[in-house]
């Protein structure tokens, strides 16, 4: 009998086992992954979809091997992990959300799974769905600097989910993660700002919402010179300090309607 028929034969044996014993899962899969010391036999694919049914079947030990293959395979362990946590948060376990946003954030020890805005994403799905602890955990990842996870705050405080609503915090935190070129985070940074100079027609608001408009807050898209000089100008007018002087930097600048404010 060849060695590829003999190998076979084991994996045979095991997989018509498994139904009944969940636990042998553990045992195939580390037969896929050593390939009884034959390269030729190995399959990591193989190892890890073993490990995933096991896990699947609250075998511990399997999900140890999936997380321990998570931690040295930057492709297939990692996202079979991350679908099994997902499976289980939809199947109605609160905790596995919390795991599968840490799996974002940690990336398994692996820099490139990492991913800080999944995590915030997730974090903020179980803020949503009132989970303890998510909301802290989303702080901070927005103290790390995270755009993500800043705009989500912004959204919480603007929404008043879980928080007391604030505009000013919201609109805070979504400058915040307009500074990290979050676009979403602008627009609504924009909005929320544009409607507070509505309500109050105070010179601070004015002159903050036209010089983010000047600057696009770093992101040169973002940068709307007719609307910036527009509040700017309605600043200066009820004598913000640095309303005029900015006018008048934007003039020498080329910029034709700071100019045609002093024509």
């Amino acid at each position: 009998m060849g060695s590829r028929t003999a190998f076979d034969l084991l994996v045979q044996w095991y997989s018509d086992r498994c139904v009944s014993d969940p636990a042998l899962w553990l045992e195939l899969g580390a037969l896929h992954a050593s390939g009884q010391n034959r390269a030729e036999f190995r399959s990591s694919v193989r190892a890890v979809e073993c490990y995933m049914m096991g896990a699947r079947a609250n075998v511990r030990a399997c999900l140890q091997a999936l997380r321990q293959a998570a931690s040295v395979n930057a492709d297939t362990a990692f996202a079979t992990l991350c679908q099994f946590y997902q499976e289980k948060w939809e199947h109605g376990d609160k905790e596995a959300i919390l795991s599968l946003a840490e799996l974002y954030s940690s990336g398994c020890g692996v820099e490139t799974n990492c991913s800080k805005q999944l995590a915030a994403d997730t974090y903020f799905k179980a803020h949503r769905a009132d989970i303890p602890n998510s909301l802290a955990e989303l702080r901070a990842l927005a103290a790390q600097g995270v755009g993500q996870a800043r705009f989500h705050l912004g959204f919480c405080y603007a929404e008043g989910i879980g928080v007391e609503p604030s505009v000013s915090v919201a609109i805070t935190h979504y400058r915040d993660a307009a500074r990290v070129n979050h676009v979403a985070a602008f627009e609504q940074f924009c909005h929320l700002q544009r409607s507070r100079t509505e309500q109050t027609g105070d010179a601070n608001d004015q002159y903050a919402l036209g010089d983010a408009l000047r600057t696009g807050l770093g992101m040169p898209a973002c940068i709307n010179k007719e609307a910036a000089v527009s509040f700017i100008a309605s600043a200066a007018g009820q004598g913000h300090p640095d309303a005029l002087p900015q006018l008048r930097s934007m003039a020498s600048q080329g910029w034709p309607s700071a100019f045609e404010t002093f024509v």
